[in-house]
């Protein structure tokens, strides 16, 4: 279990999502050997700023969530 504050959670996330759209952003500019629309870039990181930190609280919330244990309700 990740023992970071949300925060730091948080940031380190939206850090990766970026990180994942230059990689792609660069893979697509060599593949199709020319610069992807900078629009598609805006995009990314317009996305990773409005919804990933919104997904990575749930995650961190879920991984810090108190989980009964699990012999609670099982017989042997």
């Amino acid at each position: 279990m990740s023992q970071r504050p949300l925060w730091q959670y948080v940031l380190f996330d939206w850090a990766i999502w970026v990180l994942a759209g230059l990689i792609a952003f660069a893979i697509g500019a060599a593949v199709l050997r020319q610069v992807p629309s900078l629009a598609w870039l805006i995009g990314w990181v317009g996305a990773g700023t409005l919804v990933r930190p919104a997904v990575a609280r749930r995650r961190w919330r879920r991984l810090h969530a108190q989980m009964p244990p699990a012999s609670i309700g099982t017989q042997h």
